[in-house]
């Protein structure tokens, strides 16, 4: 025995090292993996609000500059000055515009006006430089001068690439120039800077042309060149990859993450530059890497406390062993009994449950027949008392043949009522046999005939109770239907719509009864004016036995029953509107596409 525990004690051991090591490195990988989660979540965020404050940025430079452009061409006089190439007095006229636009944006590099053709008038940044004509790389001028629309966007020109704004100018509805507004892109990034403190750069396309080619270029990556930047990118310019969203890179002995898809477009949405950004990952690397250095002597740590425990448990647990088996030995002999009593008490239990279930289910049936049967048992009751008042009020003349006929005639009319509701009757037992049934035969009905059908049921408690009712049914799109389970469901959304009005009087009372469809769906709508449903109870008025009507010995099992007929029946929708003064229940059914 000693020799066997041993061996169990070894095998244990092992297996709790094994089991120690993988739910160590599962928990170490898990919290390293929420850590690293949590960063990369935090870096989308930085990375969505630099995106969001990048478009918001250039949305507020855009209305500036076309609020500054409007200010400055407000004037007539300057307009006309331009017209008539007065190039002096433009220059008078501005100076102190621009000077407060300096003010206000250093960044605010180009403000120029240009003639209709293009050729320079005045430079306000360079007054000496004019007279020289649109150079053809300038496409936004160009197009301002073709469209007479305004332009702004991105352009690269022959020393620097700025953020444009081209407002046309028109004097006495004639076009007669253009005024140009040029930010440089530092703007843009120590804009983006505020929002959050990060590493930035800026890629640009198409240099080829221009003198930024030599004057500005730093380095070249792929078909862009890094032509402003801050020093991550310039140490680690071979580690950027622009076909991949984000590389990771070193610079200063900390780990960043580059990011390279926010781009810079021009006046057509042309991608003309790229905007990089690097976001500091060096305390995440340093977190995870304590993470798991705590984990590991965490683990080593327990795995040696629980072998000293283990150890010592062996010894305490094999003295214990043989009084174990011996009282295990005695318990076998007598558990094949108690087995087989705990199964038959089990059985006797299930039996038990199951006829509790049967009896529950007949009591909701016979709950829903009683309320089923309760309309078609009054109209017959009221038809009953018009025809004994008829006698009672000797409203007939027996003697005059004219009003023998009158009788013979109404009290066929009654007894015909009569009939149909006893057939009524009669079909509702037939519906709820057939309820739990699977093999009900579906017919292809319009939607209005399914509520004149339940209104034939329920117009004499209409009338007996002064009740009145609206039908608004010019839609019978087709649905494929158990005729007279929708017809009780429509019963008896009707009938707690006159019990509710009846027990509260209502004020002129109305139940209103639509239909309509949209492409899909077919919909009957149920409404009254009465006190509607409490907030806090619509999420339960669904639930089976749930009932307002406790004092009405309610079963709770109407509107449970009317939803399981709609959704599981015939896989369409029930529900209670909750954006209406009414009270209206909508059924929602698919439509029907067979052919006629």
């Amino acid at each position: 025995m000693p020799s066997y525990i041993e061996s169990v004690k070894q095998r244990f051991l092992l297996a709790t090292v094994i089991i120690l090591l993988i739910a160590g490195s599962i928990v170490s990988f898990h919290e390293y993996q929420l850590i690293v989660s949590e960063e990369k979540n935090n870096i989308t965020l930085q990375h969505e609000n630099i995106h969001r404050s990048y478009s918001f940025i250039l949305k507020q430079l855009e209305n500036d500059l076309l609020l500054y452009s409007n200010m400055i061409l407000n004037s007539k006089e300057l307009r006309k000055a331009i017209a008539k190439k007065e190039r002096s007095k433009v220059h008078t006229l501005t100076q102190e515009s621009y000077e407060f636009l300096k003010n206000n944006n250093p960044f605010l590099k180009i403000m120029t006006f240009r003639l209709h053709d293009g050729t320079t008038l005045l430079r306000l940044h360079k007054p000496e430089m004019f007279g020289d004509e649109l150079h053809p790389s300038r496409e936004i001028i160009i197009q301002t001068n073709q469209t007479h629309t305004p332009h702004t966007g991105f352009e690269i020109g022959k020393l620097e690439m700025v953020y444009r704004s081209v407002i046309p100018i028109f004097y006495e509805k004639r076009y007669v120039g253009s005024l140009e507004l040029g930010i440089d892109t530092d703007y843009i990034i120590q804009s983006l800077k505020r929002v959050g403190y990060l590493q930035y750069g800026l890629l640009v396309k198409h240099l080829e042309s221009s003198a930024l080619l030599t004057k500005s270029v730093l380095y070249k990556i792929d078909d862009f060149y890094l032509v402003k930047s801050d020093p991550l990118f310039t140490q680690a310019f071979d580690k950027i990859d622009l076909n991949t969203k984000k590389t990771e890179a070193v610079c200063c002995d900390r780990m960043y993450i580059i990011s390279s898809d926010l781009d810079v477009f021009n006046f057509k949405g042309e991608p003309v530059a790229k905007i990089l950004i690097g976001f500091d990952i060096h305390d995440i690397t340093q977190r995870t890497d304590a993470i798991l250095k705590r984990s590991i002597l965490f683990i080593l740590f327990i795995i040696l406390i629980l072998t000293l425990i283990i150890n010592a448990g062996f010894k305490f647990f094999t003295r214990q062993l043989i009084s174990t088996q011996t009282e295990l030995e005695n318990l076998n002999k007598t558990l094949e009994q108690r087995v087989n009593e705990e199964v038959e008490k089990n059985r006797q239990q299930e039996k038990h449950l199951l006829h509790q279930s049967r009896l529950a289910q007949m009591g909701e049936v016979l709950s829903m027949i009683a309320h089923q049967w309760r309309q078609p048992l009054s109209s017959i009751n009221a038809i009953i008392t018009s025809i004994k008042l008829k006698y009672a009020l000797k409203d007939f003349d027996l003697k005059k043949r004219s009003d023998q006929e009158a009788l013979m005639t109404y009290t066929q009319e009654q007894l015909d009522k009569v009939e149909n509701s006893v057939i009524n009757l009669s079909e509702i037992i037939d519906d709820f046999k057939d309820f739990y049934k699977p093999t009900h035969n579906k017919v292809t009905v319009g939607i209005d005939k399914l509520v004149k059908r339940a209104l034939t049921l329920v117009e004499a408690s209409f009338k007996s109770n002064r009740i009145n009712y609206e039908i608004q049914c010019d839609d019978n799109s087709k649905v494929d239907v158990h005729f007279n389970e929708v017809t009780q469901v429509i019963l008896n959304l009707i009938q707690n719509a006159l019990e509710e009005m009846v027990e509260h009087q209502t004020t002129n009372p109305t139940v209103t009864l639509k239909t309509f469809s949209d492409e899909h769906n077919a919909y009957i709508e149920v409404c009254d004016n009465g006190d509607g449903i409490d907030k806090e109870l619509t999420e339960k008025i669904f639930d089976p036995y749930f009932s307002t009507k406790e004092s009405k010995n309610g079963s709770g099992l109407g509107l449970y029953m009317s939803k399981m007929i709609i959704e599981e029946h015939h896989h369409g929708k029930f529900y209670l509107k909750t954006d209406t003064e009414q009270t209206c229940f909508v059924i929602s059914l698919i439509k029907s596409f067979k052919a006629d």
